[in-house]
């Protein structure tokens, strides 16, 4: 895959997840945990059960440290960004996920 052909920024939460399955080979069995999660939801404003999918995200990229490359390093630059768009919402009191 060439990641620089991709919009990351249109894809589902659910997609993310299927190009990291595909690219990360060997996943921790934490990051297997958060991954399966986030490839429930369609957005980072979702949640998965009790959990909001801000925390899922964010619990997914501290299991994947493991997870190097090309690849590994725009999607959790993504996965970031995102992270930070929900958080600078909640600061203003918006709730967004994107």
């Amino acid at each position: 895959m060439n990641i620089e052909q991709v919009d990351l920024k249109k894809l589902t939460m659910a997609q993310l997840a299927a190009i990291v399955r595909a690219n990360w080979f060997k996943i921790s069995d934490g990051g297997r945990m958060y991954l399966s999660a986030m490839g429930q939801l369609g957005d980072i404003a979702e949640a998965y059960y009790a959990d909001p999918g801000t925390e899922v995200v964010a619990r997914f990229l501290c299991n994947a440290t493991t997870w190097t490359g090309p690849v590994a390093r725009q999607v959790k630059k993504e996965l970031n960004r995102r992270l930070n768009v929900v958080r600078k919402a909640v600061s203003k009191g918006v709730n967004s996920g994107r």
